[in-house]
């Protein structure tokens, strides 16, 4: 019930000349009606004009749902014992509001498990007006303190969350510009690194690899050929096949992607920190999780499961999984595209050539994972079709 001063106990004139009404609500539950009364009094006569008084039953049948009865500023609640009512605890959490307990002579060791237990502040019964006037403003003014740092800890973490948001979208962009440079010259790649990165994830959730590796995979892989920046123009573009010099030197693309990749040694974070402002030893301690996925996979999605690759001719599970993963993206869109040196063959075939070099030059796990999942493959396919 909405509190009106009983008659008798203030004066209507003197309240009207106090203090001004305030905007706060404050909810007063009692087992006794008077103790809520009284209490209700003394602060509608200093000002809060909207208090309401009720029943502890009444908003413990509430629960963790306090519906209207959990509009309000402040609650003031008749201890049981020395303690917060247990049919009130949910409620009270779940009003998110602070607290004041009102007490029948509470010793100092309830005291502080009352405050231990979440509550502001404890008053005594009988009401001492001083102390509950002063318990309340205390309590209103540090729990609007409270709001008003949270508020601004959730503007702070949503400024974060922006601009991590746009550190991420610049990050991609950064992939995304290098990935490109490695096919800038050659006109027949289109899609190429955008389709190997979006088949790799696909791969790589199949084979249920962490979801953090995944992420990384799939940003990296379209890094894969980095090391053709290092690749004349007339081995990279020749129409027909390359001699075994040509090819050696074509290999190497492996070993200058990995070496493009890497990150920076401790030397150039040294030089960078004389003109930058970030100090060396942050620089040394950056070092980016794509960038180190990158060079692996630079390096190994060449090698094959049986030995017979390059760069270095590791076999099987010597070979990480990102490699093996790329190896089968990579080769797979190739066969599906124009190059100098050949034509595009129909996917029929591309997955035909795959399936045959299963256990040689691919892992037989991945080309599983391939198979299950080639609806998702060419759907990616044709959504990233060459113009």
């Amino acid at each position: 019930m909405s509190f009106e001063s009983p008659a008798g106990l203030l004066a209507p004139k003197q309240a009207e000349s106090h203090v001004g009404p305030t905007d706060h609500s404050i909810l007063i539950l009692t087992r006794d009606d008077s103790v809520g009364r009284l209490a209700a009094g003394y602060l509608h006569h200093d000002g809060y004009a909207n208090v309401t008084v009720d029943a502890i039953e009444a908003a413990a049948g509430a629960g963790e749902h306090p519906g209207e009865d959990g509009d309000f500023d402040l609650l003031i609640v008749e201890a049981i014992g020395d303690a917060l009512p247990e049919a009130l605890r949910d409620f009270v959490t779940a009003a998110d509001r602070p607290y004041l307990i009102l007490s029948r002579n509470p010793s100092p060791e309830a005291r502080v498990d009352a405050l231990r237990a979440g509550a502001s502040d404890v008053a005594t019964i009988p009401i001492d007006p001083t102390e509950l006037l002063t318990l309340t403003r205390r309590t209103l003014l540090q729990d609007a303190e409270r709001r008003r740092w949270r508020l601004k800890a959730d503007e702070l973490e949503q400024t974060v969350l922006t601009r991590t948001t746009e550190l991420e979208a610049s990050r991609l962009e950064v992939i995304h510009c290098l990935a490109r440079a490695s096919e800038f010259r050659d006109v027949d790649t289109g899609n190429h690194v955008t389709r190997v990165g979006r088949y790799s994830d696909i791969l790589a959730d199949e084979l249920e690899c962490d979801a953090e590796i995944r992420e990384l995979i799939g940003l990296a892989a379209p890094l894969h050929d980095i090391g053709k920046i290092g690749i004349p123009d007339s081995i990279l573009l020749k129409p027909g096949r390359l001699n075994e010099e040509e090819r050696s030197r074509m290999q190497a693309h492996a070993a200058i992607g990995e070496e493009i990749a890497r990150s920076m040694s401790d030397e150039v974070c040294e030089r960078y920190a004389k003109f930058v402002e970030i100090p060396a030893d942050v620089l040394k301690s950056t070092r980016s999780p794509v960038l180190v996925m990158a060079a692996r996979i630079a390096a190994t999605h060449h090698e094959w499961w049986d030995g017979k690759g390059y760069p270095r001719g590791l076999a099987g599970e010597e070979i990480p999984i990102e490699g093996r993963i790329v190896a089968v993206a990579d080769v797979f869109d190739a066969l599906c595209s124009k190059r100098p040196y050949k034509p595009a063959f129909p996917m029929s075939k591309a997955i035909e050539i795959l399936q045959e070099g299963r256990g040689t030059q691919f892992d037989p796990a991945v080309i599983d994972a391939f198979i299950s999942r080639l609806d998702d493959i060419i759907a990616i396919r044709y959504e990233w079709v060459d113009e």
